[in-house]
């Protein structure tokens, strides 16, 4: 069968090496807990994962919570999950907002996230207000679903004190519940107690669900003393005059009547004004205190005080705000006041480029640099001042920048007129940058950005940084072919390709002459074409005088190699260098290997096996015995179980080997397999029962997928690759043969995904209208002639199917494009989905780099949307190549206004 085109791609990918055991899945709390395994364990057991979520429980004296804490990304069930961290302890509070990546493990029947270093555990930000608690039955809460879940039971009564090991027990008339002194509280349960409420994360230890108190305030006595509150905002301008800022004041259990409220010294409001359950309500203001009475604030009902003119200390700080209420009552202070942090405007935000490792001594069309508002003014002013030795000719502002005004004066650029708030982000187009030459491997150089709100320019906190490396020793080198047979003559390929900036210098060294002796002939081709060529005493081969950017490779030809009468594996010795004298080892040397001749079994790559015949379908070898190589790239017992399926794959292709035998063959071991080639319901495939296979090296690096072109079919040419697509689920799955199959939209096209039985992937998750990418093998189920129908994807373990976001609406406006470099030329297209509130109104536009209007794609109040960019502007014509930005503009209901930017480029073949 035929071979894809941009062979390079797929012998790049051959050589880097890669690990589907360090693949880290982008997942929600839901997506890990959620189960319908008898056992509750979790889909993703095994696997590791990224998640998101708000701390809500930390560090518990006794088990389950002692050695790790609780996050929280939703209210109700499935949404909560416990993150073990070994004998560390991180500094996690109640309220953090954090990012965790770690492993997900069952413990005993607890789903816990396995985190044994602490660095993979990131606060992204504090004082976030935590879900809040599901309301239930004492008798509902011994479930599955409701593990490691905030929840509150209400008016019950103590039926059993002391059951032993910190345990005691309620029960409201619908079933007792446990109750487990994990986190330290003061109250010692009597019998027939009445309280009430009762909160906390359910725990699971020893076979039980427990409600696990974090402390007093989780228990309930009495209404005078509870609530909750928070501001938003609740980060301010230092010694500035806010607006309005809004206090909110949420009822827990029984209905409060008075809500007292004391602001620390230096914060301050004008005036007051009470909303929804505060509206009517009788309201003191007297300097920093404020009394709300003659309300009632029913558990789940939230009131509002609008607090004007606020006016905050010159000292940045965090400031505690006192909340005493009270039901019937003396007020008393609820357990968890809220907090205003105020800070500098002058000197923040975030600021990285894109990219952000840089060949060295190398002339680069542009890199991003890329700034972000975090403070809680808007940044009009930023200042970015390059280090000696870099130059750049020209700057363009785009997202926030685009109509900035931009004065550069020498390294410094300095962009005023703008208006950056949270969350949102401008974006510099450095054009023509040259980097430096440096001394040694890497040299790290960091940029001063300097920003300003109302004030002086000030240096931010974390100053971004560009790393410029030498170009010597990277690279990928090939052999071509990379086996021959003893005593054979043959003529040896050397395939070059940079992977990281320009190649100025290639130096070749032959295996021992023990192993093979070379004529001394040789043909330069390609990128080699025009080279310097000087061969060493040592007998070296230099190559100079050429440059070779990515995309580009040079090859060398060897002719008249004489291999010798020993079987080996052995390596070519390939040094690259960035200036044509510091010549540096690549990091994977070219394999060959020296195999034993067998004149009845030939030597094949496997695109050749795949190459068709006479039909133009089927491959042209069906019937004869050959000899190829190839690294397992679906291993034993994915597909089959009871005879032996696994696929292979060389630079060339890939094929599947079959044997009725069986056998044992794990994924990146290097193979030679011997047999006859066949042909099974379209599918290529060297059946081995009469010949064999022998394993030539373990944990080989494995071939990168190829990514297949929004809105390309699968085809005869990608039989036996690896390959990996993105998109909406188009289908559900349903049952068929021996696994399960649905579609996924590839573009506009559908892709057809057969997942079998044996691989064990769990698709519970998977649902139409939902983004997933999907990696598997190219492969094809055609029982008629002439086999050109039925090309299917055929994933092989759970972390081929990863999903990457739902297709319905969401809080805030996503922007997702796919892919971000395409060629208009080839028929590719950009796939772009938006998402976001259902009541706002969405304008889709392309800009070119300047920031100039080059398409409107879409006006209106749809979402989710699919649009599709051909790369042409609003007459249709061709854009020239480059870079152009995708801007959304979203328009809320309450007229604020949301833009995202996502850069692409337009290419050519």
């Amino acid at each position: 069968m035929s071979k894809p085109r941009f062979l390079w791609i797929f012998l790049l990918g051959f050589a880097v090496a890669a690990s589907l055991n360090a693949t880290v899945h982008d997942v929600s709390i839901r997506q890990i807990q959620e189960t319908s395994d008898p056992n509750g364990d979790s889909p993703y057991v095994g696997d590791s994962v990224r998640f998101t979520g708000i701390v809500t429980a930390a560090y518990a004296q006794y088990p389950p919570f002692n050695s790790g804490f609780v996050v929280q990304d939703s209210s109700g069930a499935w949404h909560g999950v416990y993150v073990y961290t070994f004998e560390d302890v991180a500094d996690v509070r109640i309220g953090d907002s954090v990012e965790v990546v770690g492993l997900v493990d069952e413990y005993y029947g607890l789903t816990e996230v396995k985190v044994s270093d602490l660095q993979d555990i990131t606060v992204l930000a504090s004082g976030v207000n935590p879900p809040q608690p599901v309301v239930l039955q004492t008798g509902e809460v011994s479930q599955e679903a409701y593990e490691c879940v905030l929840v509150q039971v209400q008016h019950v009564v103590v039926t059993n004190p002391d059951l032993g090991y910190g345990l005691w027990e309620v029960d409201d008339g619908s079933g007792p519940v446990l109750i487990h002194s994990g986190f330290p509280y003061s109250y010692q349960p009597q019998l027939n107690d009445t309280l009430l409420a009762i909160k906390g994360p359910v725990g699971y230890s020893y076979g039980e669900f427990k409600i696990e108190p974090r402390g007093d305030f989780d228990i309930i006595q009495s209404a005078d003393g509870t609530g909750e509150a928070w501001f938003e905002p609740n980060v301010l301008p230092a010694n500035s005059t806010v607006d309005s800022v809004v206090f909110y004041f949420r009822g827990v259990v029984d209905t409060i009547r008075r809500v007292d409220i004391t602001l620390p010294q230096g914060l301050a409001a004008d005036s007051v004004v009470g909303r929804s359950a505060f509206e009517g309500a009788s309201i003191t203001h007297a300097g920093t205190f404020i009394i709300i009475s003659g309300v009632e604030v029913a558990t789940g009902d939230t009131g509002e005080l609008v607090l004007y003119g606020m006016s905050t200390p010159s000292e940045p700080d965090t400031y505690t705000v006192t909340v005493r209420t009270s039901s019937t009552g003396t007020p008393a202070p609820i357990p968890n006041p809220p907090q205003l942090v105020v800070m500098p405007t002058d000197g923040t935000g975030i600021a990285w480029f894109e990219p952000n490792r840089l060949p060295s001594n190398t002339s680069i069309d542009s890199i991003v640099f890329n700034f972000e508002g975090t403070g809680p003014l808007p940044i009009t002013t930023v200042v970015v001042e390059f280090p000696e030795g870099f130059a750049f000719e020209s700057v363009d502002g785009v997202g926030e920048f685009e109509d900035a005004e931009i004065d550069i004066d020498g390294l410094t650029i300095t962009v005023s007129n703008v208006s950056v708030d949270q969350n949102e982000t401008g974006q510099l187009v450095i054009r023509n940058v040259l980097t430096p030459v440096i001394s040694g491997n890497s040299q790290t150089y960091q940029v001063a950005v300097r920003t300003a709100a109302t004030g002086t320019p000030i240096e931010i906190p974390e100053l971004p940084e560009l790393e410029v490396v030498t170009t010597s020793g990277s690279g990928i080198a090939v052999a071509m072919p990379y086996i021959g047979f003893v005593n054979d003559l043959v003529d040896i390929e050397i395939v070059l390709w940079p992977d990281f900036g320009t190649l100025r210098g290639f130096m070749l060294a032959l295996p021992p002459e023990s192993l093979m002796t070379w004529s001394g002939s040789l043909e330069l081709e390609a990128g080699f074409d025009t080279a310097d060529l000087e061969i060493l005493p040592t007998g070296e081969i230099v190559l100079t005088g050429f440059e070779l950017h990515v995309g580009d490779s040079g090859v060398l030809i060897l002719h008249d190699v004489q291999l010798d009468s020993i079987a080996a594996e052995t390596h070519f010795t390939a040094n690259t260098s960035v200036n044509g004298d510091d010549f540096q080892p690549i990091a994977v040397q070219p394999l060959f290997v020296i195999e034993s001749a067998d004149s009845t079994v030939p030597y094949v790559m496997l695109g050749k096996v795949q190459t068709p015949g006479a039909d133009g379908v089927s491959s042209g070898m069906v019937g004869q015995m050959v000899t190829s190589i190839g690294v397992v790239t679906a291993p034993s017992g994915v597909f089959a179980s009871d005879w032996l399926s696994i696929w292979i794959q060389d630079p060339t292709g890939g094929v599947n080997i079959y044997s009725r035998s069986g056998g044992s063959f794990q994924l990146g071991q290097l193979v030679r397999v011997a047999g006859e080639v066949k042909e099974y319901n379209g599918v290529t495939e060297i059946d081995v029962s009469n010949g064999g296979i022998t394993v030539l090296a373990d944990d080989y690096p494995l071939p990168e997928p190829i990514e297949l072109r929004v809105s390309e079919p699968l085809s005869e040419g990608y039989e036996g690759f690896l390959i990996k697509i993105s998109g909406k689920v188009a289908s559900t799955p349903v049952g068929a043969g021996a696994g399960q199959k649905f579609q996924l939209w590839n573009g506009v096209t559908p892709i057809d995904i057969y997942v079998y039985n044996t691989t064990g992937i769990d698709l519970s998750d998977v649902r139409v209208g939902e983004l997933f990418e999907i990696v598997g093998i190219g492969g094809q189920y055609d029982s008629e002639e002439p086999y050109t129908a039925g090309y299917q994807l055929l994933p092989r373990f759970q972390s081929d199917i990863r999903w990457i976001g739902e297709g319905g609406y969401a809080e805030k406006p996503e922007l997702l494009v796919s892919p971000n470099i395409f060629a208009p030329d080839l028929g590719e297209v950009l796939n772009i989905t938006v998402k976001g509130p259902q009541e706002a109104r969405y304008t889709l536009r392309v800009l070119d780099s300047k920031g100039r209007l080059v398409k409107t794609l879409y006006e209106g109040r749809t979402a989710p949307l699919n649009e599709v960019w051909r790369g042409d502007d609003e007459i249709g014509a061709p854009v020239p190549l480059g870079l152009y930005i995708v801007q959304l503009k979203v328009v809320h209901a309450d007229g604020t206004i949301d833009r995202v930017n996502k850069l692409v480029v337009v290419t050519t073949p």
